[in-house]
């Protein structure tokens, strides 16, 4: 095993050991914390994730076993309204939360195992991630941004994104209700069906994020901090020369990086390095992808967002 994967894999195990000896934060004797800190998760597949939950470890951490220190908002699409009309389950940070496989994980698990290691130190603070991603989903449909902070205009998938999130935060604030809410950062992870619209799609990916992210700006905090990873040199679907995508691959990479130097307080992960696997499709971060693009992503945001 990579040296990488060892120190992501079992960090301090002593710091461990005392988090998840810490009650539930949804036990029946817990007091609510006085901040919630709230990272928001959206995308296509590789956010909702591929990666079965058996692929994560059990010893010295089990990262199979619910992570009790980090609360997790989220809907799988498809999934049962609930009794109230609302959209989401609140529980603990576990595997699970995706469409397929089921029990599956997403960078959800990595990102709240890594960035829990910091907010936990801070007393009175709570993680909470919000996840809402669909596979297959497009920016330039799906995701599409009105621009005005509204739901107008807005894709589909951004709408129930929206609805998913505000969901979320009304729950956090009737369980917690002497807390504090902030929404401190947003990860995105998607680029895939846009390569695979061609050329149309590509060339508008940049315009079409910038305005996805004043879109979201507008509509949950207007100093957001934006977290993208790029599409990785690992899918090779996409990155090989002899693909028929090869040519849009290329053009949508350096669409998300004109993103990352032009637009203020948005940061752009790269998946490119070897620690970033795939499945066998190479299309899908497998266990030690996912995992490691959490651990990317909890490194930029605690730099950038939560502080040291």
């Amino acid at each position: 095993m990579k040296f990488s994967e060892l120190k992501f894999i079992f960090g301090t195990i002593i710091l461990i050991a005392a988090l998840q000896a810490q009650a539930s934060p949804l036990s029946s004797d817990n007091v609510g914390p006085k901040l919630l800190r709230v990272i928001l998760l959206g995308g296509q597949s590789n956010a909702d994730g591929r990666a079965p939950g058996s692929g994560l470890p059990i010893s010295p951490v089990n990262l199979q076993a619910p992570q009790t220190n980090v609360l997790f908002y989220q809907y799988t699409n498809g999934g049962a309204k609930n009794a109230d009309g609302t959209l989401g389950t609140l529980t603990t940070l576990r595997p699970g939360a995706t469409q397929t496989p089921p029990g599956g994980f997403g960078p959800e698990v990595g990102l709240g195992y890594q960035l829990s290691r910091n907010i936990v130190q801070q007393p009175g603070t709570q993680l909470v991630i919000i996840k809402y991603a669909k596979g297959g989903s497009s920016l330039a449909v799906d995701w599409k941004a009105g621009g005005d902070g509204t739901t107008n205009g807005d894709g589909t998938h951004y709408r129930i994104f929206q609805r998913v999130v505000k969901d979320g935060l009304a729950k956090l604030q009737s369980t917690f209700p002497d807390s504090t809410i902030q929404v401190v950062g947003m990860a995105w992870v998607q680029g895939e069906s846009d390569i695979d619209g061609g050329s149309a799609t590509t060339d508008a990916y940049a315009t079409n994020l910038v305005r996805f992210i004043g879109d979201v700006r507008q509509t949950f905090s207007a100093t957001l901090p934006f977290f993208f990873s790029r599409i990785s040199v690992q899918q090779r679907v996409y990155s090989a020369p002899t693909s028929t995508h090869y040519a849009n691959y290329l053009v949508l990479r350096s669409q998300q990086e004109q993103v990352a130097t032009t637009v203020m307080n948005a940061y752009m992960i790269d998946t490119d390095g070897a620690d970033f696997e795939m499945k066998s499709d190479f299309l899908h971060f497998d266990a030690v992808g996912q995992q490691t693009m959490g651990a990317a992503f909890a490194a930029q945001i605690k730099h950038v967002a939560v502080g040291k």
